[in-house]
C-alpha cells in the first residue's frame, strides 16, 4: 500500500502539505488550489485511501451545504437561491453561498472553501466545462449537484430547457415578420449560451434564413458586454430587424448604449431577452421574454441533492425543466 511520503513525493509536495489537503485544512492553511488538485491527482492516480486518515475527517454531518453561483448580483441566480434556500430551511438545512463571478480559479477556490467547511453537499453553477478538476478537489465524495448549467461528465444537472426556449421565441419573431435577427449571447462554452444559440440558429434554419456571422455576439453575460455589443452591432451598415439577448444583463447592457445614444428601440427594432423581469411590463415599446422557472429549478436541484446525502449515492438524473414564454 503506497505511504503518505510516497503521495508527497509524486505530487511534488510536503508530507504536511498531504495531510492538510486530506484533513480538509487545505483553504484554513492557504494551500492553493492549484496544489490541492495536485495531491487529490496523486491521491487517486496511486490508489492513496483517505481511510487511513479517516481520524482527520469530520464524519457526522454538519446539516449545511453550499451553493455556488456565478454572480451575486444577477437576479436570476438571487431567485434561484432563495428557492434552494427555502428548501433547505423546510429540511433543516442552512445554506452558505459563494460567488466565482464566472471565473474557474475563484470557483475552484469557492468550492474548496465549502469542502473545508465540511458541507453535506454542493449545488453549483459552474463556469467550466467538465467535472474533472472539482472530482480531484472532492476527497470526501460530496454530492455534487450542477444547476443551470449543463457540465461534461456531471452525474445530476438541473436546467432550463435553453434549446426549445430559444427556438420557439425566435420562431415567433419570425412568425411575425423579423427576418434579420441578431443574437446577444454570453460565454460561448457554457451550456446555457450555447443551447440558446443552438435553438436560435434551428429556428433560422427552419424558416430558410441566413445564418450571418457578423449578427451574432458572444462574449459574457455581463451588462458591459451587452453595451459593447450594441456598439459593435449599430456600427454595422445595415441595422437587424430585431435582436435577441441571451440574458437580462445583456438586454440592460443593451438598453444603456440606446440611452446614451438617444435612441428609441421599439420604433424600427423589436427586442427579445431569455429571463423575464417586472420592469419589462412598463415598456412603452414592448420586449418579448423567455421566463425560466427558478422555483422549480431550486426545488428539483435540492430534491436531487437531499436524495443523495441521504443516500450516500450520488443519484444520476438530468432534469430539463420548460420555461415560459412571454410575448407583449
Amino acid at each position: 500500500m503506497i505511504s503518505i511520503n510516497e503521495i508527497a513525493r509524486k505530487a511534488g509536495v510536503s508530507k504536511t502539505t498531504v495531510s492538510l489537503v486530506m484533513n480538509n485544512k487545505a483553504r484554513e492553511q492557504r494551500i492553493s488550489p492549484a496544489t490541492e488538485a495536485k495531491v487529490m491527482a496523486a491521491v487517486r492516480k496511486y490508489g492513496y485511501s483517505p481511510n487511513q486518515f479517516a481520524r482527520g475527517f469530520r464524519l457526522k454531518r454538519t446539516r449545511t451545504v453550499g451553493f455556488i453561483v456565478g454572480d451575486v448580483k444577477n437576479r436570476f441566480f438571487s431567485l434561484l437561491e432563495e428557492s434552494i434556500e427555502a428548501d433547505a430551511r423546510e429540511r433543516g438545512f442552512n445554506v452558505i453561498v459563494a460567488s466565482s463571478n464566472d471565473k474557474p480559479d475563484r470557483e475552484l477556490e469557492a468550492l474548496s472553501g465549502l469542502f473545508s467547511k465540511s458541507v453535506d453537499g454542493v449545488i453549483i453553477v459552474s463556469s467550466l466545462q467538465d467535472t474533472r478538476t472539482h472530482e480531484t478537489l472532492n476527497n470526501r465524495s460530496v454530492p455534487l449537484v450542477y444547476i443551470d448549467r449543463m457540465v461534461k461528465g456531471a452525474r445530476a444537472q438541473v436546467a432550463s430547457d435553453n434549446t426549445w426556449a430559444a427556438h420557439e421565441l425566435t420562431t415567433s419573431l419570425i412568425q411575425r415578420g423579423y427576418k434579420d435577427i441578431a443574437y446577444i449571447g454570453g460565454v460561448a462554452h457554457v451550456s446555457s449560451n450555447s443551447e440558446r444559440l443552438k435553438g436560435f440558429v434551428r429556428a433560422l434554419k427552419e424558416n430558410g434564413l441566413a445564418i450571418t456571422e457578423e449578427r451574432i455576439f458572444q462574449h459574457d453575460f455581463t451588462g458591459e458586454s451587452g453595451y459593447r455589443s450594441a456598439q459593435a452591432l449599430f456600427s454595422q451598415n445595415t441595422r437587424p430587424a430585431a435582436i435577441f439577448t441571451a440574458g437580462l444583463t445583456l438586454l440592460e447592457g443593451l438598453l444603456r448604449y440606446y440611452q446614451e445614444q438617444g435612441q428609441h428601440f421599439g420604433r424600427d427594432i423589436r427586442l427579445a431577452t431569455f429571463d423575464d423581469h417586472p420592469f419589462l411590463d412598463f415598456f412603452s415599446s414592448r420586449i418579448d421574454s423567455v421566463a425560466q422557472d427558478c422555483a422549480a429549478m431550486g426545488k428539483e436541484a435540492f430534491a436531487l441533492l437531499a436524495r443523495s446525502m441521504e443516500n450516500g449515492k450520488l443519484e444520476k438524473k438530468t432534469i430539463l425543466i420548460k420555461p415560459k414564454l412571454i410575448i407583449r
